[in-house]
């Protein structure tokens, strides 16, 4: 038997968990904004399908709109300098930066799918 998303729950459950993901380092830094967002889930989707993603494929990958260039950059430089990514060259082109989770970043990013993935209730 298929259980139905319980919309009504899951939203409570999100709001009670807003204290410990804000509280949390990771996840706060994930949640600064929609482009911090979208650049962690990409250098994540990277990290753990084993491709290669630089600061360049971000910028083709996320619509202007979200975030300029610079704010791409600087969102990097965070996660770097928080331990959260590091830069490698590339295996392919030495002038290519490969952007990859840590494993600091890859524990913190596990850890927030868990915390993630308890949130929805089917019934």
């Amino acid at each position: 038997m298929n259980k139905k998303l319980s919309i009504k729950k899951t939203t409570s459950r999100f709001i009670e968990l807003w204290v410990e993901e804000i509280a949390d380092p990771f996840t706060s830094w994930l949640y600064q904004s929609v482009l911090h967002w979208n650049v962690i889930m990409l250098i994540a989707d990277a990290s753990y399908n084993n491709y290669e993603i630089s600061f360049e494929d971000i910028c083709i990958r996320i619509n202007s709109r979200v975030g300029s260039r610079t704010s791409i950059q600087n969102i990097i430089k965070v996660g770097i300098s928080k331990n959260y990514i590091i830069k490698n060259p590339s295996k392919n082109d030495n002038r290519k930066k490969i952007l990859v989770l840590s494993s600091e970043g890859k524990s913190n990013f596990e850890n927030f799918l868990k915390r993630d993935s308890q949130t929805y209730i089917y019934e």
